[in-house]
């Protein structure tokens, strides 16, 4: 058995040794009661995320020529898959992934720099009128999916293993969740980028010299975005209360700034297809911000976690007519 103290004093005991053997989850998906490959698709990613390490697709009828393209599409967008056997009726792919080498803040960091990447190249591409330069986004955008469904498969295998957690930098169950909220913040950051680019790469056709001063403002905004993306994630992995509520008052401009933006848009572009295009611009900005706003909310609750010079805490337990004090240590 394995024992460890918990954040409260607590000491825990748990079954088995923290160096046996890795167990493996298999798993068999019916391709005959997916009636298409986006539902078959879903059910492997699903699995994948739950941390199975084999997942086996079976058909009674054979394996429809779009069922194994999908099959061979996810091997590709899923990191650390592979197919190791295949047969009219059956494909069997496997992760080969070590989860102990991947640490949940450094994936975090890495999704981050994408989705931020992203921004800042659809930006550049409507500053600089290169339409040819957004398309560089979409090629971003399938790596930022790879990060996002790898991080949440950490997720689920470190809160069924507690060796695990502690290995990948997951140490409470109130951190997973924390976790799995910021990788779908930048997420969404990145499918707002990818979005803004697929509006750019639309402008193509359009002459767009006459709103030039437009669209030097929207890329303003876009920049003021970028930082506070930046700032948000900066919060998060310092821990700052106080540069966590300066991002979410910065939030709150930002959301001013977009509507302002959007009348002057509305009322100085006559082409209804770069207005349209335009607006579309504005409130993906606007939800960048609003992502950024809530990973700061998360790094609050992280902040809170600890007794800080803000706040301090601890537990009482009742017993009878007697009330004992159990102080939290802090860390």
């Amino acid at each position: 058995m394995t024992l460890r103290l918990s954040e409260f004093g607590e000491l825990i005991v748990t079954p088995g040794s923290e160096l046996e053997g890795e167990e493996s989850t298999i798993c068999k998906i019916n391709a005959d009661a997916c009636p298409d490959r986006e539902i078959l698709g879903r059910a492997i990613t699903g699995n994948y995320i739950l941390g199975r390490d084999t997942i086996i697709i079976e058909s009674e009828k054979g394996l429809l020529p779009e069922k194994e393209m999908e099959i061979r599409d996810l091997t590709h967008r899923l990191s650390g898959l592979g197919i190791v056997d295949q047969t009219p009726n059956r494909t069997i792919i496997q992760c080969f992934l070590d989860p102990a080498k991947f640490s949940i803040t450094n994936l975090l960091s890495r999704l981050h720099r994408v989705a931020l990447s992203m921004l800042e190249t659809s930006m550049q591409a409507l500053a600089e009128h290169k339409f040819s330069k957004a398309l560089q986004v979409l090629e971003l955008e399938s790596e930022a999916d790879r990060l996002y469904w790898l991080i949440l498969r950490q997720i689920f295998r470190a809160v069924s293993k507690i060796p695990l957690s502690r290995l990948v930098g997951i140490e409470s169950a109130t951190h997973a969740v924390g976790y799995r909220a910021v990788s779908k913040y930048l997420e969404e950051i990145a499918n707002c980028s990818e979005s803004i680019a697929n509006e750019i790469i639309g402008l193509a056709d359009e002459n767009c010299d006459s709103y030039s001063s437009v669209i030097d403002e929207i890329c303003k905004s876009g920049s003021e975005a970028l930082r506070i993306s930046k700032g948000a994630m900066d919060s998060m992995s310092i821990l700052d209360i106080e540069l966590s509520n300066k991002i979410i008052g910065e939030c709150k401009q930002f959301e001013k700034l977009e509507r302002d933006l959007t009348e002057q848009v509305l009322s100085t572009v006559q082409n209804r297809k770069v207005t349209i295009a335009f607006r579309n611009i504005l409130w993906n900005l606007s939800e960048i911000s609003r992502s950024a706003k809530m990973i700061c909310e998360v790094a609050i609750n992280r902040y809170l976690e600890n007794n800080t010079d803000v706040c301090i805490f601890w537990k009482q337990r009742k017993s009878g007519e007697e009330t004992q004090y159990i102080k939290k240590l802090v860390t």
